[in-house]
């Protein structure tokens, strides 16, 4: 079974393995932990095609969470890092990579 779709680019590959290894020498237990790793060190230049902002709804509340993780890549990332989730019902309507907004090229 293939881990990612067929029209990935070489650039996510990259960037997602690339998230991986720096991740797990980070030791992170949650996923949110790695959100806030990116924000902080301003990693959205270097993972600009699988990172960017989260369009959100709970419920009637809608907001943009920055500095996600692209819904692709976030069930693949908690896999491969082991990381918890906590459960809420947050849905994601939109993601918009950094890359597609045309920031840090």
């Amino acid at each position: 079974m293939a881990i990612f779709r067929n029209n990935v680019t070489s650039e996510e590959v990259r960037e997602f393995w690339s998230l991986v290894e720096e991740c797990k020498e980070k030791g992170f237990c949650e996923s949110r932990q790695v959100t806030t790793y990116i924000i902080k060190n301003r990693l959205g230049d270097k993972y600009k095609h699988i990172a960017g902002d989260l369009y959100l709804r709970r419920g009637f509340d809608s907001w943009k969470y920055q500095g996600g993780i692209s819904p692709e890549y976030y069930g693949k990332l908690c896999h491969e890092l082991n990381l918890n989730n906590k459960c809420s019902e947050v849905r994601v309507e939109k993601f918009e990579s950094y890359a597609m907004q045309n920031m840090f090229l």
